[in-house]
């Protein structure tokens, strides 16, 4: 694989030599990989990027880019290798997940970014934390209830109270339609979490739309107290009428 990476670099080096008449500077690099990328010519926008890093082998931007081109083209070799690369180079890994992510993005391949992270969370396991918890925003900006469920679960076995993670897998529950294990999430949540506005209200609207209006007028009149609305109070108003 070195080889094959190395052999690319050097054609790709004579080529943008060839084509200025000199050694290319880093900006006529990137401009050649920016064109690359723009007609969609993976192999040779990746071959640039690879010289780019070589140049700037601690800029997490240039690597981004080059790990998002590389999973354009399923390399998950040299995804690997770039990520590793920047560790070696003293890059902040949440800096390099955050190039990756918005040149997927830019890219409109979203699923590169999220492969990138499965496959490092595989290979790299003491990252494993930490792509979890990108992984539960990726899913939950996303709407993807289950992987909001499976995710907010595993930050949770750590963090069995944390709201953020309780709030993602409750409403990961209502994106899939069993609003009955959301509403048992949302319960818990009240109990970690008395004055949590968004839990009671939940709660109160999925009792009433139950036909329970009994169980629901408590969880309002706590929010009420909490955050006094006029939208709250109206809501008291008409359960206390149908009570």
């Amino acid at each position: 694989m070195l080889k094959k990476i190395l052999t690319l670099a050097i054609a790709a080096a004579a080529t943008v030599a060839a084509a200025y008449g000199e050694t290319p500077t880093f900006d006529q690099l990137e401009v050649k990989a920016d064109r690359f990328i723009h007609y969609k010519e993976w192999s040779s926008a990746q071959a640039m990027l690879q010289l780019m890093v070589a140049e700037k082998p601690a800029d997490a931007s240039v690597t981004g880019k080059a790990i998002a081109v590389a999973g354009l083209r399923n390399d998950s070799t040299e995804q690997l290798r770039l990520f590793r690369n920047a560790v070696s180079n003293r890059q902040q890994f949440e800096k390099v997940f955050s190039a990756v992510e918005s040149e997927s993005f830019a890219l409109a391949r979203c699923d590169v970014y999220e492969d990138f992270l499965l496959m490092i969370a595989r290979s790299e396991p003491w990252l494993r934390r930490s792509i979890d918890g990108y992984l539960l925003k990726y899913y939950t900006y996303r709407s993807n209830g289950q992987g909001m469920v499976e995710y907010a679960d595993r930050m949770l076995a750590g963090m069995p109270d944390n709201v953020t993670f309780l709030h993602d897998k409750a409403s990961g529950y209502m994106l899939q339609g069993d609003f009955a294990a959301a509403m048992d999430v949302y319960r818990h949540l009240v109990e970690v979490a008395p004055d949590n506005v968004d839990a009671l209200l939940a709660l109160g609207f999925y009792a009433k739309s139950q036909g329970d209006n009994a169980a629901a007028l408590p969880y309002f009149e706590r929010a009420y107290s909490i955050m006094p609305t006029p939208y709250i109070r109206a809501e008291i108003e008409n359960l206390k009428l149908k009570i």
